[in-house]
């Protein structure tokens, strides 16, 4: 158990480092900048991290 909770506690660590905040701040940005709609920019920049995430 005691693993289990280092893992859980290592992909906590892992979601919060700050690339995730860059890359879905550039797609809102670049959204903003092209007038897109915030709410389809929320879900690509969302997708973004997805793949970012699996590969």
């Amino acid at each position: 158990m005691a693993d289990l909770d280092g893992t859980i506690a290592d992909a906590m660590r892992y979601t919060c480092q700050g690339g995730k905040r860059l890359r879905a701040f550039l797609v809102m940005e670049g959204a903003r900048i092209h007038g897109a709609d915030p709410a389809q920019a929320d879900r690509v920049a969302a997708a973004i991290e997805i793949i970012h995430a699996y590969s």
